[in-house]
């Protein structure tokens, strides 16, 4: 049985953003971003448009609109850093 998700975002996939592409075929979505370091790859179908986005070093956070429909949301995935310090600094920019 396959799966039909409408959202789906790969944390330090060790991929090359080069190879974006082809996973976002693979996954069966229309669209794709990565982040800035390339730690974050959200992808998306067709139903889903993207408004806006936030590209932060520790996060990734798409402004998205239904299609067809008013309604708007966000999205935020996050990838923290390991020291104390970074951590402190992405909780500021949440």
């Amino acid at each position: 049985m396959r799966h039909h998700y409408t959202y789906i975002t790969l944390l330090e996939p060790f991929q090359s953003p080069n190879e974006l592409e082809n996973y976002k075929r693979r996954l069966g979505m229309h669209n794709a971003n990565v982040n800035l370091l390339a730690k974050i790859w959200s992808f998306w179908n067709e139903n889903w448009e993207e408004e806006d986005y936030k590209d932060i070093v520790q996060q990734l956070t798409i402004g998205y609109k239904l299609r067809g429909i008013r309604e708007r949301f966000k999205v935020t995935a996050i990838y923290a850093r390991c020291s104390a310090i970074e951590r402190l600094e992405l909780w500021e920019d949440l």
